[in-house]
């Protein structure tokens, strides 16, 4: 509900000049805590020229340059949509990240938005407070050299949520090591080094994927397609990619990194699924976990 204060409405109806800024607030999910970025961590940025406090909080200013669409009300029962460009520098670290490789980490993932309008009759004096202009969560994070665009809806998107949750579709519906899948990670998970002549884009692994040691099972290259990689040390460290295809001498990454991994870089290399019942039985044994439908009739065919 947009602000109905009078006191407000008639500051703005006879002042001849004002100050305002937009206040931005993006609060990150639990689940992507590290010991420098807690548990409940808000990123809070202002596009006005000085930090604002309100309310016993304060939105940086010169930090990254924030550019979002525009912002729309309806009297009809919608999910609204913004997209939020988020110009970067070099220097606007996150976690000791740009926000290009934190957003390329799923720093953003989970994350929520908060857009409060802050109308000042000095700057940093907000005797009206602040109002709400948007809140929902964000959805798909776009990074790349210098920008990151995030889409986000409206907060009532939870209205839009199929009901119920599970659909009869031939994949499986669970996730890899997901609570429903219920494969763990760490036994389809090997350790590697990159090799000369790993660029950013396919890197050349310093032991062959089917000699990789560590686990009960021998390693499958193959099994490495829609895997991810994890970089744990080097220029990349703690980035993460998915793996378009991988054979015994190369793995080829779905996006290229921000830098070409040295020789000796070490990652860890996981097992991807194709969520088909013969995958879930050959190479996970968890076929009685499996949520797939493939015996289902088309749709036109079907009764």
């Amino acid at each position: 509900m947009k602000s109905t204060d009078t006191a407000l409405i008639d500051w703005l109806a006879n002042t001849a000049s004002m100050f305002e800024g937009e206040l931005y607030s993006i609060y990150l999910a639990p689940s992507r805590a590290t010991p420098g970025l807690p548990a409940g961590s808000v990123l809070r940025w202002t596009d006005f020229s000085d930090d604002i406090t309100y309310g016993g909080l304060t939105w940086k200013a010169g930090g990254p340059r924030l550019q979002r669409g525009g912002i729309t009300t309806s009297m009809q029962f919608e999910v609204p949509e913004l997209t939020l460009d988020i110009f970067y520098r070099s220097t606007d670290l996150v976690d000791g990240l740009t926000l290009g490789a934190f957003a390329e980490n799923g720093g953003f993932t989970g994350a929520f938005l908060t857009i409060d309008w802050a109308p000042m009759t000095a700057p940093g004096v907000l005797p009206f407070g602040i109002i709400r202009d948007w809140s929902g969560p964000i959805g798909q994070v776009a990074p790349s050299a210098s920008k990151v665009e995030l889409t986000v809806k409206g907060a009532n998107v939870g209205f839009n949520v199929q009901y119920p949750f599970n659909l009869y579709q031939v994949p499986c519906l669970n996730v890899l090591f997901g609570p429903a899948c219920g494969v763990n990670r760490a036994s389809f998970t090997w350790s590697n080094a990159c090799a000369s002549g790993s660029t950013n884009e396919v890197l050349v692994p310093a032991v062959a994927l089917s000699a990789m040691t560590g686990q009960a099972i021998a390693a499958d290259p193959g099994a490495f397609a829609d895997g991810s990689i994890t970089f744990t040390g080097g220029v990349n460290a703690g980035t993460s990619r998915g793996i378009k295809v991988a054979s015994d001498g190369s793995i080829i990454l779905h996006y290229g990194l921000q830098q070409a991994p040295g020789v000796g870089d070490p990652f860890t290399i996981t097992y991807g699924c194709t969520h088909t019942r013969e995958v879930c039985a050959s190479r996970f044994d968890n076929a009685d976990r499996y949520q797939g439908f493939e015996f289902i009739p088309p749709a036109e065919t079907s009764a």
